[in-house]
């Protein structure tokens, strides 16, 4: 558990753990649109034209492109979107909207085209 830990304190502020949390956030906004809509890792598969197997791996952030992110958020009847945000920004949230992100725009997620 050492281990973990001192990787963790290194991982702080570092170019990859902005890396990390920008896939983790990609994948859990596909998920949540998943399961919003009641969508199957097999669905999502069929949609896209690959395995199932494929579709974990972009589950899991292995090696996805921004083109892939595209294809995902269009399977899904969505458009992707995507903002940065300062570390002031983070420290203040009275400054973001209501997804968390600076207003007036938002940040990354999935706006539905339905």
């Amino acid at each position: 558990m050492n281990d973990y830990r001192q990787f963790a304190k290194n991982l702080k502020g570092s170019s990859l753990e902005a890396e990390e949390d920008l896939i983790l956030g990609v994948t859990e906004a596909i998920c949540a649109r998943m399961a919003a809509d009641g969508v199957t890792r097999g669905e999502l598969a069929r949609r896209l034209g690959c395995s199932r197997q494929n579709v974990t791996h972009i589950l899991r952030g292995r090696h996805v492109s921004t083109r892939t992110i595209a294809r995902v958020a269009h399977a899904l009847g969505c458009v992707p979107r995507f903002d940065l945000i300062t570390e002031v920004d983070k420290k203040h949230p009275e400054s973001l909207d209501v997804f968390g992100l600076p207003s007036p725009t938002g940040g990354v997620g999935w706006a539905s085209t339905t």
